[in-house]
């Protein structure tokens, strides 16, 4: 499923024509996040919620099974990558070794186009990023029936960085350039993932862990609204008190905004110093105008 979407996400975004690199990509993430997030947490949500109306569970709990079957998955998904990675290790390594198998008494060193001509095509970085986002919510989600898939999640992502990284440098091709915006799209997947972790966990409390799942429908559901926005009003103050953007963040683009020129082409810098210099009297107060210009509502003056 996840193999068949993929395809048809990306073949999607191309016929849509975004304007950017970056919205095409940004597209993508939320196309291929949405449904990664619902193939992988579907059959955890049904042993959660539904499993207990339509099957029978030992006990009459379903948390033992949820907890074996969270755990069984870090794990699985941790086999199965590194078999990933030591398949795209093994095919660039065959070809390599059977071409210089077929050299006799010529050159056997590989140049480093040669070496590239054999690895596979980098991945998107958005590809890697989606697996680490999903895995962040399957923590917010389900850590609190079972708090090992948190240090689970902690040991799979650290390997995993280390293991992605060693791909890009050793295993594919080198990237495309691009520029991105900080962490943009992923900033705002990472928010998603901490709303639904606060939606989830209520509903486990409410619906499937004693005493509140005995209650009657009337009494879990006032509960459950009553938890649950308590939450996401906790959540949305942090969102609001915490800016997206850091201060140093801010002085630097205000730095970039005002030395553009300088940084697209540095054989600038005669000229540049000399302006620099003829310009180094002026005031502080149209500085500050020009910065609050520059960036309206984010520019905070230096009471130093």
């Amino acid at each position: 499923m996840d193999i068949l979407w993929d395809m048809f996400a990306r073949a999607l975004v191309k016929r849509e024509n975004y304007r950017t690199i970056s919205e095409e990509h940004e597209a993508l993430a939320w196309k291929l996040y949405v449904v990664k997030l619902f193939n992988w947490s579907y059959p955890y949500l049904y042993i959660a919620f539904l499993k207990e109306h339509v099957e029978t569970c030992d006990n009459s709990d379903c948390i033992p099974e949820l907890r074996d079957s969270l755990q069984v998955f870090f794990t699985s998904s941790a086999v199965i990558d590194f078999i990933f990675a030591l398949i795209n290790w093994y095919i660039p390594r065959r070809k390599i070794r059977k071409e210089m198998e077929k050299v006799k008494g010529g050159e056997t060193n590989y140049t480093y186009i040669q070496v590239q001509s054999k690895l596979g095509d980098a991945n998107m970085v958005l590809d890697d990023m989606t697996v680490f986002v999903v895995n962040f919510t399957f923590v917010c989600c389900f850590a609190f029936v079972c708090p090992m898939i948190a240090i689970y999640a902690f040991v799979y992502n650290c390997i995993m960085c280390k293991v992605y990284f060693w791909q890009r440098l050793r295993l594919q091709k080198r990237n495309y350039p691009t520029r991105c915006a900080g962490l943009g799209i992923w900033n705002d997947l990472l928010r998603v993932s901490v709303i639904l972790g606060c939606i989830v966990n209520t509903a486990l409390v409410v619906f499937s862990l004693k005493p509140i799942s005995q209650w009657n429908a009337s009494e879990k559901e006032k509960t459950f609204i009553a938890m649950e926005h308590c939450l996401l009003a906790a959540v949305c103050l942090m969102f609001t008190l915490i800016s997206d953007t850091p201060l140093q963040a801010t002085r630097c683009n205000e730095y970039n905004d005002e030395n553009v020129d300088l940084l697209l082409n540095p054989f600038q810098k005669k000229d540049f110093d000399s302006q620099k210099t003829s310009n180094f009297k002026v005031s502080k107060e149209e500085n500050a105008v020009k910065m609050r210009r520059l960036h309206p509502g984010q520019f905070i003056e230096n009471s130093a």
